[in-house]
């Protein structure tokens, strides 16, 4: 069963395992193993689930995404529509079956519609006519005729399948924390979250140039946060960073508006050019604090749920063009320059630690 929590929560609950046919569709793969496409049956594969939804939408930019709960129905509203063909074997794409192009797979729409107990997805055309497609534990089902509000062109509602996911708690807070990330990640777009009228919302102007005040509030920062951009034919990246005044490094990576949450090659080659430039350029002991942010539609990933990137040309791409981009602005701002030169690590005196 699924049940609403206090402290305003939801619990998926797995009533019973499913047994599938042979010959499987699309659909039906993602039903009989769900964790493969989700990573597990857990509070991380509900997570997924919704990022799966939201990712749905996301694809084709919107400027206004509006997710809101009612009771335990999910909604997604939003100002662009989704285009909807059927392919050759009549699979409604992107509902009812995977798109291969190239080294990339669309999934999110299959497994969103696999394990939802109910979805139905609408959207109103330019000539005021309604268009609804419903579905019901993965299969076609009769629209019920939706009604959304006049701001939104498309309407997107769906519920979890209570029978393919364990019982697990999600907090309103989980959701709202997942909007405000990819916020930075989508600056063009604001995002909301209404929970039966409670209502959040995000937009970050600057992208990851917002996200890094946050991110390195806790450090004591030497010297202005620089940003460094770069575009190298198909790749283009985002640098955010600045010495603080202890040891450690601590830096975030982020691949195509989203996260490698096991890191792979385009993190290794941040973590070279942090190196060289401290040991080579800046010759310090002072950590960095740092968010990077890159675009690459050739990546290669590891995982069903896309946790680690495996391309080998990404650990030199990201290392030179950090590198570079970041002696080219030395060379434009000296004075940055020698504040670093002349920056300190915190020492406790002796007082302190008696």
């Amino acid at each position: 069963m699924l049940s609403r929590q206090f402290g305003q929560s939801f619990v998926f609950r797995r009533v019973s395992d499913m047994s599938v046919d042979e010959n499987l569709s699309d659909i039906e793969h993602v039903r009989k193993r769900p964790g493969m496409y989700v990573g597990s049956t857990g509070f991380f594969g509900v997570i997924h689930y919704l990022v799966d939804a939201t990712n749905l939408i996301l694809q084709h930019s919107p400027s206004k995404l509006a997710f809101s709960i009612d009771g335990l129905e999910f909604s997604i509203g939003s100002d662009v529509v989704l285009p909807v063909f059927e392919n050759e074997n009549g699979g409604r794409f992107p509902f009812e079956c995977f798109r291969r192009d190239g080294n990339s797979v669309f999934s999110h729409g299959p497994v969103l519609t696999a394990l939802s107990d109910r979805l139905s997805y609408s959207e109103r055309s330019t000539g005021g006519v309604t268009i609804e497609y419903a579905y019901r534990n993965g299969a076609r089902t009769v629209p019920c005729g939706v009604k959304w509000p006049d701001e939104f062109r498309s309407h997107l509602s769906f519920a979890p399948d209570a029978t393919l996911f364990d019982e697990v708690p999600i907090s309103n807070y989980n959701l709202a924390s997942y909007l405000r990330r990819i916020s930075y990640l989508h600056p063009g777009t604001e995002f909301s979250l209404d929970d039966n009228g409670r209502k959040s919302t995000f937009r970050a102007e600057n992208g990851i140039r917002d996200m890094f005040v946050g991110f390195a509030s806790p450090y004591q920062l030497v010297h202005e946060p620089i940003v460094l951009q770069r575009t190298d034919g198909p790749f283009s990246m985002e640098f955010v960073f600045a010495l603080h005044s202890w040891k450690n490094d601590v830096c975030c990576s982020f691949v195509n508006k989203g996260r490698a949450v096991e890191g792979g090659t385009h993190q290794d080659g941040l973590e070279r050019a942090v190196t060289q430039m401290r040991d080579e350029v800046f010759a310090t002991s002072n950590g960095v604090v740092g968010l990077l942010s890159i675009h690459y539609p050739k990546v290669q990933w590891h995982g069903c749920i896309k946790a680690t990137v495996r391309n080998p040309e990404l650990t030199g791409l990201v290392c030179d063009s950090i590198v570079n981009e970041t002696m080219a602005y030395l060379d434009r701002n000296p004075v940055v320059f020698d504040q670093i030169k002349h920056a300190q690590t915190f020492q406790f005196p002796d007082a302190w630690l008696s």
